[in-house]
């Protein structure tokens, strides 16, 4: 499966520091950009309006990213799933994914958009905006809303195409729409007198062109991340699992959002200079952090890929490697910034007492910002395991002396009803239902080497409880328990295959009646039926009824994925 190989980098071979910042530089400029086009709103206000205007503009930027930060952190979300399906080599996972991520971008900046709108006046007031800039701000705020369509469309864009290792053409679209944007907020703001009305113009005009940059390079590319606008739709699978892992990700985002509204609105009630004086820092507080950021993204997605192709020594090796870039790399930027103040917040604002109130947070916030570093790499590669918290006890990695690693992948089931032959019977064939010798794609695992050939599927049943397991020796284990699950899902939409079915049946029907022509088997059998309260002829009779709808309607509630236990014995380094 093609991930991208002219845009996109092998995250799963070769060294890793060197791959990380390659990934890492690229996308901390992205994002330093996107921060751009507030900052170039804030310094032409700043320089060719009034102070009012740019403390208008300054004290949006916490409500703004209070509104953004759950649908970013849901993008993240579509970041994992999909590098983990490229880890993996599921293409079709990846497509249903990648259209699912797009669709949720128009849906989500739509609601933010008109949602915004209604709130945008109560909230500015709640929080304390001086009488002086409530109006300005407000104006402000329901123009730049009108582009968060394109806001989401780019995020999520942006997303999908660092899943393949590619950060660099998202941050050439951010290069033309920042031109753009700073050309418009030069002509609307000086010629024009459009004050914030003007910047806001700007940055929405901005923001179309980065999104429909990404999306045009999604349409045309050539790799399995491609869009077909036929294919958009919500996959209810993929959506959950983007959910699963986003949400968290976005209320995290949100919280640290609500406490600087917290802190905005404290600022506010000091007056227009030290709103204006906080926004001209917090530009470079954002910078530095963004370098935090692109490491914790680079962590998320190598870790994804890497953990999707089964190489969790290698996840280890790129959380460490991640968090002492991140803390170097940012130190060393927010140094310069404190270092240089004076220069730095010259650019945004030359008056006196607006300076004073800057100076004071560029010290207080920038200097320590490096150690964010410590919970957002965890976060991120925690968010690569696909987890969001703890990690539950469902998937496991060992190492012992074997010479080939060994896996099991095991569904749990809904314990055995007394008496329920039937649910036994088709409970038992499913292993070979699935990856039977019989079947399709145990002949494509063993003619490919994937597997060994005693990998089968069993039944397990004890009082209280039963699995149907698949276990055997492989030297990519994850890519086949990804083959053995996309064949389940498979299954689920298209059916069993009636002549598959028949073969298993009369294969069991012939092993029943096998266990009887002796006669140590056919008490053994007839012993083991009694304990089970009924008799070999009930077994017959029950398997003799049972058929290839009486198998869909059990697949349509069993092997799934959320009851699903992995463990992986790798051999033992020598």
């Amino acid at each position: 499966m093609s991930a991208g190989k002219k845009a996109g980098m092998d995250m799963t071979q070769g060294t890793i520091w060197n791959k990380i910042l390659l990934f890492a530089l690229p996308l901390a400029a992205s994002s330093m950009l996107q921060q751009l086009f507030n900052s170039v709103d804030t310094a032409v206000v700043g320089r060719f309006a009034s102070s009012e205007a740019l403390a208008a503009v300054g004290s949006n930027g916490s409500l703004i990213s209070l509104m953004i930060n759950l649908f970013i952190g849901i993008s993240l979300g579509a970041n994992v799933v999909i590098a983990k399906y490229i880890g993996q080599k599921s293409e079709e996972n990846v497509q249903a994914a990648v259209h699912t991520a797009i669709v949720v971008a128009l849906i989500s900046g739509v609601f933010v958009m008109i949602f915004g709108q209604l709130i945008a006046k109560p909230v500015l007031t709640l929080m304390g905006t001086p009488d002086d800039v409530i109006d300005l701000a407000v104006q402000y705020l329901r123009i730049y809303l009108l582009g968060m369509p394109f806001i989401m469309l780019y995020d999520f864009g942006s997303s999908i195409l660092r899943s393949i290792g590619d950060s660099k053409r998202p941050l050439y679209s951010l290069i033309a729409a920042g031109i753009i944007n700073t050309g418009l907020n030069l002509l609307l703001v000086i010629v024009f007198q459009m004050s914030v009305a003007g910047v806001a113009i700007a940055t929405v005009i901005s923001n179309l062109t980065s999104a429909s940059i990404v999306m045009y390079i999604l349409m045309h590319e050539t790799s399995v991340i491609r869009i077909d606008r036929k294919q958009l739709k919500i996959v209810p699978k993929e959506l959950k699992k983007i959910l699963v892992i986003g949400i968290p990700a976005g209320l995290q985002g949100m919280m640290f959002s609500i406490a600087n509204v917290c802190i905005q609105s404290a600022i506010n009630s000091f007056g227009s200079d030290a709103i204006a004086g906080s926004a001209a820092a917090l530009n470079y507080e954002f910078f530095a952090y963004f370098v935090v950021n692109a490491f914790a993204q680079a962590t998320v997605t190598f870790t994804s890929q890497n953990f999707g192709a089964g190489e969790p020594k290698r996840c280890r090796k790129i959380f460490h490697t991640s968090m002492v870039l991140s803390l170097v790399c940012c130190g060393l930027l927010s140094l310069v910034f404190v270092v240089w103040r004076n220069f730095f917040l010259q650019i945004y604002t030359t008056d006196p007492a607006v300076l004073l109130y800057a100076k004071q947070r560029i010290v207080i916030a920038t200097t320590l910002e490096c150690l964010t570093s410590v919970y957002e790499i965890s976060a991120g590669a925690m968010r690569g395991l696909a987890q969001s918290g703890p990690l539950p006890h469902r998937e496991a990695v060992f190492t012992m002396p074997v010479t080939k690693p060994c896996f099991g992948v095991a569904y749990r089931e809904e314990p055995l009803a007394e008496g329920d032959i039937k649910r036994e019977l088709l409970l038992d064939m499913l292993g070979d239902l699935v990856v039977g010798g019989l079947t399709k794609l145990y002949r494509r695992l063993y003619d490919e080497a994937l597997v060994n050939p005693e990998f089968s599927g069993d039944f397990i049943a004890v009082r209280g409880a039963c699995a149907v397991a698949f276990t055997g020796e492989s030297d990519t284990p994850r890519e086949v328990v990804d083959l053995l699950q996309a064949e389940i899902e498979r299954m689920r939409r298209d059916g069993v295959d009636p002549e598959v079915f028949m073969l298993v049946k009369n294969q069991m029907y012939g092993e029943l009646l096998g266990d009887v022509e002796a006669v140590d088997d056919a008490a053994e059998e007839a012993a083991a039926a009694c304990l089970k309260g009924r008799t070999l002829a009930d077994e017959i009779a029950a398997l003799a009824e049972l058929t290839v709808d009486d198998a869909n309607a059990l697949l349509r509630t069993a092997l799934r994925e959320e009851n699903r236990a992995y463990v992986q014995i790798d051999p033992a380094e020598a």
